[in-house]
């Protein structure tokens, strides 16, 4: 549905928790026909292996004792960006590719998930297509056979076509009187140009909903749901050789070559501008951004930290001036977004009408403020600590190692990213962070889009 798409994107600009990442590392040859990098990890952290199948396909797995199994497929660069010329494409195929497969029709495969208690979730975002699922193991060969079915042999009745595309169109209508993704779209515009293939261009999708068809979808699915393009992790009771014998098959039954588009980045644009999207509503929603750096780059881990610093607890810098002292708003946090196509710091908060410039300006000082003073020994321990502690609590379900696990595949990062997390943080040093932010912290390059109440907005009360 696109409910889920729309959640899901607003908690990559928004939410808090994507850079979650694991520590020490040993390696250990497994005795059989497969090749296998054990990893140590940290305390309460799972055992990662690096499997490479007898058809040479790399599955990451975290086995646990729990009897049940969470399976995570990416196919790489099939997300919006690929669709970005057919819009509402990859909302309508995201909503109806679990609507019936092979000889299932749609009742038939939603009472078949539930008999086997498999749960499934289908979504995209940016740059990728992404299918989970988790079931308990005994069940698991039925969740690969239907996973099977579902990437070759998708039925998109005409009935599920006419019900989907009414209902996706019903979600993408209601989304354009919510603040959050007309904010959202108004950002990326801002920022990134219209035609940017990030851009959602909801009244264009909702426009072209009707015009799509289902050989359109299976076209689609051919040439980007391919065996170049996917990524597989794993986490839960299933053997290296059990899982191999699963994987090997549904990979083979996909298209060998991709039709993924390359696409070049295109340069940011109204940096350090403002914007407001009239709406009547009683809060103003405030986005803001600046360019980021890359999960590549030397630094990414201080700007990780200069982002917590900022705002991402109850002990940052944007909660004690913007709620704890002021009371302006009940939240304000930033976030990393790491994309193939961009990397920002975003930020997210939401206030009343006639303090909207105060909120504003009290964000662009504390910027100012950052860049000016950098950082002390106390605040950056007391977020180093923060951030090294809670790390093991992200590990309580298979979902949620899958959840980790995908998100590192997908930016083409290795087991050594996962597992130098910790140590790289702990060695961060006041210098170093001071020096980063002199580097990549843009007072005056932040953007801000409004939505709210039309008024003049960055300028302090």
């Amino acid at each position: 549905m696109m409910r889920k798409f729309l959640i899901f994107i607003l908690v990559v600009l928004g939410g808090v928790g994507i850079f979650l990442f694991l520590s020490k590392q040993s390696f250990q040859p497994l005795k059989s026909s497969l090749t296998e990098k054990n990893s140590s990890m940290t305390e309460a952290s799972p055992i990662l292996k690096d499997i490479t199948t007898p058809a040479g396909h790399s599955i990451w797995l975290a086995p646990s004792d729990v009897p049940v199994v969470s399976i995570g497929f990416v196919f790489l660069g099939a997300g919006r960006r690929g669709t970005f010329q057919t819009p509402g494409l990859i909302d309508l195929l995201t909503s109806v590719l679990d609507e019936g497969a092979g000889p299932y029709n749609s009742q038939a495969l939603k009472t078949l998930l539930l008999e086997k208690n498999i749960q499934l979730s289908v979504h995209a975002n940016y740059d990728n297509f992404i299918v989970t699922f988790r079931t308990v193991k005994e069940n698991i060969k039925d969740a690969f056979h239907l996973m099977q079915l579902m990437l070759t042999a998708p039925r998109f009745d005409d009935e599920d076509m006419r019900r989907v595309k009414q209902q996706v169109g019903s979600s993408l209508e209601q989304s354009l009187h919510d603040p959050r993704p007309v904010g959202l779209e108004a950002l990326q515009r801002f920022v990134l140009g219209n035609d940017h293939p990030y851009n959602p261009k909801t009244t264009e999708c909702i426009k072209n909903l009707p015009t799509l068809t289902a050989q359109q979808l299976r076209d689609y699915m051919t040439g980007n749901f391919t065996q170049s393009t996917i990524r597989i992790v794993a986490a839960g009771d299933i053997s290296p050789g059990d899982l191999s014998d699963l994987v090997d098959p549904v990979v083979a039954s996909l298209s060998k070559e991709s039709k993924t588009p390359d696409i070049k980045q295109l340069p940011y644009q109204n940096l350090g501008n403002s914007l407001n999207v009239p709406m009547d509503i009683p809060q103003t929603v405030i986005y803001f951004l600046q360019e980021g750096i890359s999960v590549t780059h030397p630094d990414f881990y201080a700007f990780f930290m200069i982002n917590r610093i900022l705002s991402n607890s109850f002990e940052s810098r944007l909660w004690h001036e913007v709620r704890e002292k002021r009371g302006l708003a009940y939240f304000c946090s930033t976030n990393l977004s790491n994309n193939d196509l961009n990397d920002v710091l975003t930020g997210i908060t939401a206030t009343k009408t006639e303090t909207v410039n105060e909120t504003i300006h009290i964000i662009k000082k504390e910027w100012e403020k950052l860049f000016e003073h950098g950082v002390t020994k106390e605040e950056l321990d007391f977020h180093k600590k923060n951030s090294i502690g809670s790390y093991a609590l992200n590990f309580s379900s298979t979902p949620e190692i899958v959840s980790i696990l995908l998100w590192y595949r997908q930016r083409n990062l290795n087991i050594q990213d996962l597992n130098q997390r910790n140590n790289r943080i702990e060695k961060l040093t006041v210098e170093e962070i001071n020096r980063v932010i002199k580097e990549q912290l843009k007072p005056k390059g932040l953007a801000f889009v409004t939505i709210g109440k039309h008024q003049e907005v960055g300028v302090p009360r």
